[in-house]
């Protein structure tokens, strides 16, 4: 656990990869989208969704809000988006690909990274080696309940 972890979800969408990637990229309904999501607030960056676009979102994680600053750092639409945030000693990283299936609709997945910034105060690394296994699980339930939702918002748009 000192040198970070990482989880990675799937899940198959009956939709096209455009309906998914506006559904994904659409910051501002967001939390109305994902359940998982208190309130989303656009901090900087450009409109829209773009490399540079900043926003402060609000979950609720263990029975506590939290609130943590997030950046797009890449993107290729409609088929990649990398999102960045560091917070609590540690650099995170969420990328989300889009898969077309043959069928027609897409295969989403998320791949998320947690990385101890050099440097961290050796309380921040002690919480990350001894939480861990805790914040895998709960990370990796969290990504699937954000998939579920934007599959549910993807498969019922016009």
């Amino acid at each position: 656990m000192p040198e970070g972890w990482s989880v990675s979800t799937s899940i198959g969408i009956d939709a096209a990869s455009a309906a998914v990637w506006g559904v994904l990229t659409d910051l501002d309904r967001a939390p109305t989208v994902l359940n998982g999501i208190l309130s989303l607030e656009r901090i900087g960056g450009p409109e829209g969704y773009a490399v540079g676009t900043r926003w402060r979102e609000t979950r609720r994680l263990f029975g506590k809000t939290a609130a943590e600053e997030m950046e797009v750092a890449e993107i290729d639409p409609p088929y990649c988006t990398r999102i960045i945030a560091s917070s609590h000693g540690a650099d995170y990283v969420s990328i989300f690909h889009l898969d077309p299936a043959a069928d027609g609709g897409t295969r989403l997945t998320m791949d998320f990274a947690a990385t101890p910034v050099a440097g961290a105060s050796r309380f921040s690394r002690m919480m990350q080696t001894l939480l861990g296994p805790l914040g895998i699980s709960a990370t990796r339930s969290a990504m699937r309940k954000d998939l579920e939702d934007i599959k549910r918002a993807a498969e019922h748009v016009p």
